[in-house]
């Protein structure tokens, strides 16, 4: 596998900010993993072009290509939640841990963003808050023996452990009125599925390199030689004083 021994811990920057998202562009992340290893049969994704395509403009043109989340209903309740997930995980497990903004893998081209990482171990934390009948699905799950709520989100998890260079990492199903459910994964216990993700994560970067040179060799502008945009907040003033300013 890859060299990333090393990464680039960054403590400084807060989730979901714009500095966040300014280092998280051109670079493949955890969170979308599941793009380029299909769930069920960890193969290869036929679709990851799109998302090649992508990560390629983050990286060429800076542009921002991902969807925004805020706003939806379960992600702000994960946000509300995640403060008293983090101290029961903690009161649970026996372990303190600490926040973090972005792990940056050492040839720069992956990073991830775990929600919480082991202040003590090389051990990272995935946090999801769920609704009242998921997580009872998860309990019920993990009841039968069934490979519980990690399902889902194994190569987001797995790929953490990969940038990261960590022993491991905990899924964690938090909600305030049931048993948590928690899902190990241990690095030594997931040997060949890193090594496959491994592979379809530089066969991916090849892709993503690939559109970069027809960029390249098409007519690429570098946007820091362009005069900069104004920010959204000056074109919202100009619209609000001319509706009429994008009228052909």
């Amino acid at each position: 596998m890859n060299d990333l021994r090393t990464p680039t811990f960054v403590f400084d920057v807060e989730q979901g900010s714009e500095e966040w998202r300014r280092l998280r562009m051109g670079k493949a992340t955890a969170s979308n993993f599941n793009r380029i290893v299909t769930e069920v049969k960890g193969e290869y994704a036929s679709g990851v072009d799109k998302y090649a395509r992508e990560v390629a403009i983050q990286r060429m043109i800076m542009e921002d290509t991902e969807q925004p989340k805020d706003g939806l209903r379960w992600i702000e309740r994960g946000k509300v939640l995640e403060p008293d997930a983090v101290k029961h995980y903690e009161k649970v497990r026996g372990r303190t841990t600490k926040a973090i903004g972005l792990v940056i893998s050492a040839d720069g081209a992956r990073a991830c963003s775990p929600d919480r990482i082991s202040a003590d171990h090389l051990w990272g934390v995935e946090i999801k808050c769920p609704s009242g009948p998921e997580h009872l699905e998860y309990m019920d799950d993990a009841k039968k023996g069934g490979a519980g709520p990690g399902t889902a989100y194994r190569w987001q998890v797995l790929g953490s452990i990969l940038v990261a260079g960590f022993d491991g990492w905990s899924f964690v199903s938090y909600h305030p009125n049931l048993r948590e459910v928690i899902v190990t994964y241990k690095r030594e216990n997931f040997e060949k599925e890193l090594k496959l993700l491994d592979d379809c994560l530089n066969r991916f970067e090849e892709t993503v390199q690939r559109y970069c040179n027809l960029i390249r060799r098409e007519g690429f502008i570098d946007p820091r030689t362009q005069t900069p945009t104004r920010a959204e907040a000056e074109w919202a003033k100009l619209l609000e004083a001319d509706p009429n300013l994008w009228a052909l």
